[in-house]
C-alpha cells in the first residue's frame, strides 16, 4: 500500500506546481496589460483639461512616480464557513465506500491561511466478511459522525483561482443499526490529506479538490482484528 499513497503524494506535488506557474504568468500577464493602459496616450478632451500642478521646495524638478496596486477584493481575515460533499472510494482490499457532507467553521488568519473545526453525517458501507466458496462477501451500511481539526492553506492570494492544501484530522463515530455490526465493528482516529484549487467570486468560493483519507477500523469478526483502510476522496466544497 505504501506505492500508491508515494504516488498520489507526488501527484498532488506536481499539480500544485503547474498551478503555481500558471498563476504566476497570469499575473504578471495582467501587470504588463495595466502598464500599457498607463501608457496609452490620453484623448483629446482629456488632454485639454489641465490640472493645477502645485510645487514647492522639496518637490520641485521631481518626476511623478506611479505605483501599480491590484485590488483587493478578497477575504483577508475573519470568519469563514465551508460545506463539502464527498464521494469516498475504498484503495485498499476492503473496497469501503462513504458518501456525505461537512460543514467547516474556521478562522482565516491570513489570505494564504485559515484554521477551523468541522463535524458531519456520512453513510458508510463497510466489509465484515470476505466471500469464500461457501458464504457470500457481506457488507453492512450505518452511518458516521466524524469530529476533526481542520487547516487550509492557500498558495496564491488575490487571485480568481488558486492551488490549495488541506488537512483533516480527527475522530470519527460508528452508529451501528444492527447487533451485529455493534458487537463486531468500531472506528476511531482518521487523517485526510487534500489538493484543490479555490475558485474565488464575490460571496462565495467554490472548492472542488481530491483527497487520500486513512481510517482506523477493529472488526473483531477477524482472528486480525485490525482492518484499517484507505480511500480516495472527491469532494465539491462552497465557502463564503
Amino acid at each position: 500500500m505504501k506505492k500508491p499513497i508515494v504516488l498520489f503524494f507526488f501527484i498532488q506535488l506536481i499539480i500544485l506546481n503547474c498551478y503555481a506557474q500558471y498563476e504566476h504568468l497570469m499575473e504578471q500577464e495582467m501587470v504588463e496589460v495595466e502598464v500599457k493602459k498607463k501608457e496609452q496616450p490620453k484623448s483629446k478632451e482629456e488632454t485639454n483639461q489641465v490640472e493645477p500642478v502645485v510645487q514647492n521646495e522639496e518637490t520641485y524638478g521631481e518626476q511623478p512616480t506611479t505605483k501599480l496596486v491590484l485590488p483587493t477584493k478578497y477575504k483577508q481575515k475573519g470568519f469563514e464557513t465551508q460545506l463539502r460533499y464527498s464521494t469516498n472510494i475504498g484503495a485498499d482490499l476492503y473496497g469501503n465506500f462513504a458518501c456525505g457532507l461537512d460543514v467547516i467553521l474556521g478562522y482565516r488568519v491570513s489570505p494564504i491561511f485559515r484554521f477551523g473545526f468541522g463535524t458531519g453525517i456520512y453513510y458508510t458501507n463497510l466489509l465484515y466478511e470476505f466471500s469464500t466458496y461457501r458464504y457470500k462477501e457481506y457488507r453492512e451500511g450505518a452511518p458516521t459522525i466524524p469530529l476533526f481539526a481542520n487547516v487550509k492553506f492557500d498558495f496564491i492570494k488575490e487571485r480568481k483561482c488558486s492551488p490549495f492544501l488541506g488537512i483533516d484530522m480527527g475522530y470519527n463515530f460508528f452508529i451501528p443499526i444492527s447487533p451485529y455490526a455493534s458487537a463486531n465493528n468500531r472506528l476511531g482516529f482518521f487523517f485526510k490529506t487534500e489538493v484543490g484549487v479555490d475558485i474565488r467570486f464575490k460571496k462565495i468560493t467554490l472548492c472542488p479538490s481530491i483527497a487520500y483519507r486513512f481510517q482506523v477500523r477493529e472488526n473483531q469478526i477477524w482472528v486480525q482484528d485490525k482492518c484499517n483502510y484507505n480511500q480516495i476522496c472527491f469532494i465539491i466544497g462552497v465557502q463564503f
